[in-house]
């Protein structure tokens, strides 16, 4: 094994070295690839519906005037979280599953990455981190952190006072409106980004995306992958480093083969 395709066993890993995001053939190749570029999401095009879907805020106060108000203006933060709020989305290790490296997750392969026709894209995190530090953080708050997983009552909603402010109920509710999900989700091992830009944004408005360059590590291709796009993932991989690997499955356990033609 070179010291490059260690990067493939997850007994070189450090803790949280590496992320892993999933997507579609078609946008990794159209797209991603093509420009070196992630793009974050609108809160209301993420599959939870917990975090898609509207809240109905419960106001608090010592009176039916005061709790009147406190109601208004939790309508005001949602409104204006939903316009401000983006969210970029990977795996991580996990030793504690059975398949534990990021890319190994069968969830993620199914839902995200079209039943292993599509790839895995693994970056190196400190390195992606900076990039989206040093490109957005002229244009947005940025927090990321792994997500936590519990099993959050279906009614639970949010307690507004009449006189808070969106910035103190970000910082006040971040973890529970962006860093908690129920443990439905658990397989997912998600580690996220988000970004509260500086302006609101209507729904026509493109979210925040940057260039990550050299933060690229592997691209791995799903086990279904038609062989017929190697030549493509070739071209891309001509003057750059990252590696290319193609999941193999046998007897239900997860490993790595090349891919022909890959120079």
């Amino acid at each position: 094994m070179t010291n490059a395709e260690s990067i493939f066993n997850m007994r070189f890993h450090n803790l949280d070295q590496y992320l892993y995001h999933y997507t579609k053939l078609g946008t990794a190749l159209e797209y991603i690839l093509e420009t070196r570029t992630l793009r974050f999401s609108k809160l209301s095009d993420l599959n939870d519906p917990r975090e898609s879907k509207a809240w109905i805020p419960v106001g608090t106060g010592p009176n039916d005037d005061a709790t009147n108000r406190a109601y208004s203006n939790g309508n005001s933060i949602f409104s204006e979280m939903r316009k401000r709020s983006e969210v970029l989305c990977f795996s991580i290790d996990d030793l504690s599953f059975p398949l534990g490296m990021g890319c190994f997750r069968p969830r993620m392969w199914a839902q995200y990455a079209e039943n292993h026709k599509g790839i895995c894209l693994m970056f190196e995190h400190k390195q992606l981190e900076q990039k989206v530090c040093d490109q957005l953080k002229a244009k947005a708050t940025i927090f990321s952190k792994k997500i936590e997983y519990k099993d959050i009552p279906p009614k639970t909603s949010f307690s507004y006072e009449s006189d808070m402010k969106f910035p103190q109920y970000i910082e006040k509710y971040k973890d529970l409106c962006f860093f908690t999900k129920n443990t439905d989700w658990k397989q997912e091992q998600e580690f996220r980004y988000v970004l509260i830009t500086n302006q609101l944004k209507g729904d026509w408005n493109t979210p925040e995306s940057f260039f990550f360059g050299d933060a690229l590590k592997a691209i791995v291709c799903g086990a279904d992958m038609p062989l017929a796009y190697t030549p493509i993932l070739s071209a891309f991989k001509k003057n750059s480093a990252f590696m290319v690997k193609q999941i193999q499955i046998v007897n239900g356990d997860y490993g790595f083969i090349d891919l022909p033609d890959i120079q």
